[in-house]
């Protein structure tokens, strides 16, 4: 998939750096048993290493302590007893290791980036204050602060799935990711404990180590910690179809096909069909006035599996474009899919993985969309798929889902009443 000017804000771009990759190069290994913090490491000859600890809660599961989730990140980073939080900025300054984190519907993700060397001194630490909490309750108000001024923000992923969690969702509070500061304000040290001590645990917790970490010392890192569940999100139930007008700044469409990525084999069809996708639709904006950029992108999360697209609202002489996408889609369910395009789609995804493969921290997030959402998300399995999947097989699987009637499609604009922006049909939330 090439690189774009995403008209969504901020989504991920695949970097171009490797070419295919062997079955070998995609090898993974999953183990932690129950209570366990679950681990997958796939070690890399790399300089980069990088660690992925992600907890099974986010702003959707807040009930009602919402910003609950912020303000429990800050309060892991800087309340803890014995790890101060000036100390833990000082080893990862010291190790030269880099720290973000994301909040998502039903994830809170910390991730560690560091030379292969200096990974573990990091690590060390990292899983200390995250894995082994000893809060100290005086430190609270500081962890409120940095909360209500925070930088934690979404993913590049994440705002693509705000987009579809906030305008799609409208009838489910817990999609609606943005929060006050004020309320964070507002929330008490024994409310926050409670939720931290609830989903903040390590049974909740998924590690995934890539790129060139020693195998043996992460795998002795994280078996010392146990303790907690692991949370089952309870994702919204759509009705189908939906259209929604939502008034904003920019004009941009995002259409979102829902499917069901349950098997290696529908992941190898979703990853050459965005490839497909993009190249046709692309080929359709080039021949316009002005050409535009589009982004197509298979999904695998919780509450998101499908396949995504982004382009402009209108073209420059005022005609409404989201007509390339819907014939484009009917042209493959319908088998109207020259072979050369299909076999330049396919040989591209395999690309795309090598490059996925080649990049610890893309790999990384790739490996962790698939443990929840869809199995061989990226592996030995899907690549095995991928080169023996024909458009025959690939209509068969995803032809069905890519039908309007099974469809999402969100119209920005500024020049949408505030009286249009609304969804229809609602939504229904699963039990």
């Amino acid at each position: 998939m090439r690189p774009a000017a995403a008209l969504v804000p901020a989504m991920l771009i695949w970097a171009a750096s490797a070419g295919p990759a062997s079955g070998k190069e995609l090898e993974i290994k999953v183990s932690g048993g129950e209570g366990e913090v679950r681990r997958v490491f796939a070690p890399r000859d790399s300089a980069e290493a990088v660690l992925v600890l992600r907890f099974g809660s986010g702003y959707a599961d807040e009930a009602e302590i919402q910003g609950g989730t912020l303000l429990s990140v800050h309060a892991l980073l800087s309340m803890h007893r014995r790890v101060k939080y000036a100390e833990l900025l000082q080893t990862f300054h010291g190790a030269t290791a880099r720290l973000s984190t994301s909040i998502g519907p039903h994830e809170t993700t910390f991730t560690l980036r560091a030379h292969r060397d200096e990974l573990m001194e990091a690590a060390e630490q990292l899983c200390t204050v995250l894995f082994s909490p000893a809060f100290d309750p005086s430190a609270f108000p500081g962890a409120v602060e940095r909360a209500m001024v925070d930088g934690t923000a979404r993913s590049p992923l994440h705002e693509l799935l705000a987009r579809l969690s906030l305008y799609t969702y409208v009838t489910d509070i817990r999609y609606r990711p943005d929060v006050e500061a004020e309320r964070i304000e507002t929330l008490a040290w024994p409310s926050v404990k409670r939720h931290l001590e609830g989903v903040f645990s390590p049974a909740n917790a998924t590690a995934v180590a890539t790129g060139g970490f020693n195998p043996a010392a992460m795998e002795a890192l994280l078996s010392r910690y146990s303790g907690g569940v692991r949370a089952s999100p309870r994702p919204p139930k759509l009705v189908l179809p939906l259209n929604h007008r939502f008034r904003a700044r920019e004009e941009a469409l995002l259409f979102f096909f829902p499917m069901e990525l349950d098997q290696p084999e529908k992941v190898a069809a979703v990853r050459v069909l965005a490839e497909l996708l993009e190249e046709r639709v692309g080929q359709r904006m080039r021949r316009l006035p002005a050409s535009f950029p589009v982004e197509v992108r298979p999904l695998a999360t919780v509450p998101f599996r499908g396949l995504a697209v982004s382009l402009p609202a209108h073209s420059s002489t005022g005609t409404d474009i989201s007509i390339h996408v819907r014939q484009e889609a009917a042209n493959v369910q319908g088998g109207r899919t020259p072979d050369e395009q299909f076999t330049a789609a396919r040989a591209e995804a395999i690309r795309h993985l090598g490059r996925v493969d080649a990049r610890p921290e893309l790999l990384a997030e790739e490996l962790l969309a698939g443990l929840e959402a869809a199995p061989g998300w990226v592996g030995p399995e899907v690549m095995s798929e991928l080169k023996t999947l024909d458009v025959k097989r690939m209509v068969e699987l995803l032809g069905p889902s890519l039908a309007t009637e099974k469809s999402i499609l969100l119209f920005f604009s500024p020049e949408v009443a505030s009286s249009e922006a609304t969804a229809t049909p609602v939504t229904e939330v699963s039990r």
